[in-house]
Order: C-alpha cells, then sequence, then structure tokens
C-alpha cells in the first residue's frame, strides 16, 4: 500500500471515473505518495492547517501506473511516485484527514 493526499474535492471530482489526478500532476509529470510512516510529516510539511483533505489507500498491485522509489529533494528517505495517473479502481480506501488543536493528523488510527 501507498498513500496520496489529496484534496477532497479534487478526489471528489474524480472517484466516479475511472482516473484520478492532482492539479500538480501536469506540472510535476508524477504523482507525489508515501509509506505509512511518511504520512504525517509530509502532511505537516506540504498541508499542515488545511482543510478539506482526505488519504487515499492505494493498493499497487491495482495500479497500471508505474510506481518508482525516489527522493528528488537530495535526502536519503525514498518516497514513491506514480508516474501516470491513478486508477481509481485502486483506491482502496479513502480517510478523512483533519488537524487536532495541537497540530496533530487526526483520522489515521482508521489505517493504522
Amino acid at each position: 500500500m501507498i498513500y496520496h493526499i489529496a484534496e477532497r474535492s479534487v478526489w471528489a471530482s474524480c472517484s466516479d471515473k475511472e482516473m484520478y489526478e492532482p492539479k500538480e500532476f501536469e506540472s510535476d509529470g508524477f504523482i507525489h505518495c508515501a509509506n505509512l510512516t511518511q504520512v504525517e510529516n509530509g502532511a505537516q510539511s506540504y498541508f499542515e492547517g488545511q482543510g478539506d483533505l482526505v488519504l487515499l489507500v492505494i493498493d499497487t498491485d491495482l495500479l497500471e501506473s508505474e510506481v518508482i522509489y525516489e527522493n528528488l529533494a537530495d535526502g536519503e528517505e525514498l518516497f514513491p511516485h506514480i508516474y501516470g495517473e491513478i486508477q481509481t479502481a485502486a483506491v482502496i480506501d479513502v480517510v478523512s484527514l483533519n488537524w487536532g488543536p495541537e497540530g496533530e493528523l487526526l483520522g489515521m488510527s482508521h489505517i493504522i
């Protein structure tokens, strides 16, 4: 499994279609994802305080697009990137993400 943080409205507009891609896909050329242990840090780094978020749980065995583990920021930790669209059938769960009063990410207990 890999995970992708999405804006709820963008996911909702694609959830009844065969494919999903975030707004950044065209400029980035891939879809940023994370392993479970990377989700919270990634959310805090890029989405802290932002509402309207969901976590897509993606079964890589159901993906047709290629997944490459890499770090494009010259760090040591590798992140899964999907080079292509996400087939909505590969999204096996969608978890609401919210921020707690101390900046912690709520909703993760649903998938741990």
